[in-house]
């Protein structure tokens, strides 16, 4: 029997409290169909900041800056499980081109936070040596800005 724990702490969390979701749709249907991706072993948010300078005589040479742009890339990786919806799915994505690569993910944190979004889908990485457990690996790069939510726990 599933175990569903009970989100009440402050403080720190380790990162498999986490849970990663693709849209069955890729967030082209009026209704997401989302699924657990399983056998995950790490997922990394990386988010980039594009910001603007200039050195304006008024600030006596010293360089003013500006926030302008953001993208984000989520690298998932893990072990491929055939037979898995959500592990299916992301597998699909390793040879496709073009709108087949679109995707649409979802991530729940601990404390109820979701952030979840369009994005394409780049595989990096698939099998492995002889020896392994055959692996995968897919980094989502942000189509359009991703909504965060603060969940409530």
């Amino acid at each position: 029997m599933a175990m569903t724990p009970t989100v009440t702490f402050n403080g720190n969390y380790p990162v498999h409290g986490c849970k990663f979701e693709m849209d069955l749709n890729d967030g082209q249907g009026a209704t997401p169909q989302f699924v657990e991706v399983i056998d995950l072993e790490s997922i990394d948010i990386g988010i980039d900041t594009g910001v603007q300078t200039w050195n304006p005589l008024d600030q006596n040479g010293w360089q003013a800056a500006l926030a302008t742009t953001k993208a984000l890339t989520i690298g998932v990786s893990g072990k491929r499980n055939v037979g898995d919806p959500g592990n299916d799915h992301l597998a699909n994505k390793l040879y496709a081109t073009g709108r087949d690569c679109d995707a649409a993910y979802r991530i729940t944190f601990p404390n109820a936070d979701t952030l979840s979004g369009k994005a394409v889908a780049s595989a990096n990485s698939a099998l492995g040596a002889s020896g392994d457990v055959a692996g995968i690996g897919m980094d989502l790069i942000s189509n359009g800005q991703p909504t965060f939510a603060q969940g409530t726990v």
